[in-house]
């Protein structure tokens, strides 16, 4: 399976034509390390072509045992305490890995906050929390008289974050 970006490059000899190799495909590969992300790195890996898996992962910056590694499967265990997590976030957002932890401990669940937090990494969940500058003065940028239902100028004032 080769990459879509790859389709239409043609192999051609090189130094006097004894071994093929893609010499355009080695140019790519190397401007493209450095450019995309590691997962999109790993499917830019093609097991049934002639360069060879540890080329491939060299030009990609890749380590080879990424190519062959399985992920291992969530366990039921685990469903079902990430599916505990999500019905407590949508119910309370702002509850942050401790205080979940906490509410599955009272539940009877012995949980460690650790393993929380990478269930809520996992399930893309964060605690909702003020963020920075949220109580910083805000400084006049613009106003709007606008008319109001019976004619008379009302003044409408907008705000953003001073520097």
């Amino acid at each position: 399976l080769r990459p879509a970006f790859l389709e239409g490059w043609l192999i051609g000899p090189l130094l006097g034509g004894t071994r093929q190799v893609c010499v355009l495909r080695t140019q790519i590969f190397r401007t493209r390390a450095g450019k995309d992300s590691r997962s999109e790195r790993q499917e830019m890996i093609a097991q049934e072509d002639r360069l060879p898996l540890t080329r491939q992962c060299q030009l990609l910056s890749l380590n080879r045992s990424t190519v062959y590694y399985q992920h291992a499967p969530v366990s039921d265990e685990e469903l079902t305490w990430m599916r505990r997590i999500d019905e407590m976030h949508l119910k309370r957002p702002f509850y942050g890995s401790r205080r979940i932890r906490d509410w599955l401990q009272d539940e009877g669940h012995a949980v460690n906050r650790k393993r929380i937090q990478r269930l809520m990494r996992l399930m893309g969940i964060a605690a909702l929390y003020p963020k920075p500058r949220t109580s910083k003065r805000m400084k006049h940028c613009c106003t709007d008289t606008g008319r109001g239902p019976r004619g008379g100028g009302a003044c409408r004032l907008f705000l953003s974050p001073g520097a």
